[in-house]
């Protein structure tokens, strides 16, 4: 998530349906003069890190077999289309208790596919919240980017508002991962083992 953070693109400024000023930054991602897509985000401090992403036939496939678990917020449009891929808790919790939120990222999708493109993924990291995009034609016009924008703030604020009301879970991998990590490396603790030879 952090490689794919480190970008500013060109900022651009509009007045929302409500008459608010909002502002976003987009970028467009070629290779060699080949449009690929491209990614628009805002501004955000949602107090959790995530990506939101179509549900492919793998991340099914990894569930069965019990390899992975999803968070599922309880709506079956939305389970069957996005995948939460987050360790955060809250990040289910806060989409499971917002249907504005739902709604935003469902929207996001959409537009995005009748556009002709495909949304990658959502994303929130480090104060900022985007969308990366694959779509061969490149940039939207300035009014599907405003719509993408709307979204992007609509999505923001429920989340907001949603995160304040919600508690980080410590990580349970962490603990399980420093056990092992002194068990195989004879950390001083392990000297206190009682089956020691």
């Amino acid at each position: 998530m952090r490689r794919t953070s480190n970008w500013s693109g060109e900022q651009r400024g509009y007045t929302s349906a409500e008459g608010t000023k909002r502002w976003y930054r987009f970028d467009e991602q070629s290779h060699k003069g080949k449009k690929l897509g491209y990614r628009l985000g805002i501004s955000a401090q949602i107090g959790f890190e995530f990506q939101l992403r179509a549900e492919t036939g793998f991340d099914r496939q990894a569930q069965s077999f019990g390899i992975g678990a999803e968070q599922t917020v309880g709506d079956s449009r939305f389970d069957a289309e996005v995948f939460i891929d987050s360790d955060d808790q809250r990040v289910g919790a806060a989409l499971r208790r917002s249907p504005e939120a739902r709604d935003a990222v469902l929207s996001l999708f959409r537009i995005c596919r009748e556009r002709g493109g495909t949304l990658n993924r959502v994303q929130a990291y480090r104060g900022r919240l985007w969308i990366h995009v694959k779509d061969a034609s490149g940039l939207p016009t300035s009014n599907v980017a405003n719509e993408l924008s709307d979204a992007l703030y609509t999505l923001n604020e429920a989340l907001a508002t949603q995160a304040s009301g919600l508690h980080k879970a410590p990580d349970p991998f962490l603990r399980r991962a420093m056990l092992i990590l002194a068990v195989s490396t004879g950390s001083p603790f392990s000297d206190s083992w009682p089956c020691r030879a």
